[in-house]
């Protein structure tokens, strides 16, 4: 069972950034997570981040998740969550506080995502977090193990959202 209290978010550190590429590279999500050929090593991964603000999630103490903003414009940024592997089980629960604490963070009054509508699994977890769906885009999405073109799924959710 989730604890908040259990739970940490900190800017991510160097350190932490590689563990995060390890576990993508070891669990074979690079292609999934990024849907380009354009971020295939380290440096790559850490370049994509130079203008996003990025945090470390702990659960434990252990290394849970990693969720980043960007895209940042009248108190509003776009979210991307990544929920690391051997954690998911518990972020599942513990997803909407770390939701609560990026809509806490500075200001912060509204994050929105996009997701491929042929991951499923993060669809319902956004919904399930409190975001809504507001548009679905055409031809977005690129699978590109796949060579595969599909609707993005854009959704948000603001503080009066998440408190209603």
């Amino acid at each position: 069972m989730f604890k908040r209290e259990h739970l940490t978010m900190e800017y991510a550190t160097d350190l932490e950034l590689k563990d995060i590429w390890g576990y993508l590279v070891a669990y074979n999500l690079v292609d999934t997570i990024f849907c380009s050929d354009k971020i295939a090593q380290f440096d790559e991964f850490t370049e994509m981040l130079v203008d996003s603000l990025v945090f470390s999630v702990r659960y434990n103490g252990d290394l849970a998740a990693m969720v980043w903003l960007n895209t940042f414009e009248n108190k509003t940024a776009r979210m991307h969550f990544l929920l690391l592997p051997p954690s998911r089980r518990v972020l599942i629960d513990g997803g909407r506080e770390v939701v609560k604490r990026l809509l806490d963070w500075n200001g912060m009054h509204t994050l929105y995502g996009f997701v491929p509508e042929w991951n499923k699994g993060a669809i319902k977890y956004y919904r399930k977090l409190g975001f809504r769906d507001f548009c679905e885009m055409p031809d977005l999405a690129y699978d590109i193990n796949r060579d595969l073109r599909g609707t993005m799924i854009c959704s948000y959710i603001n503080k009066e959202i998440f408190h209603g």
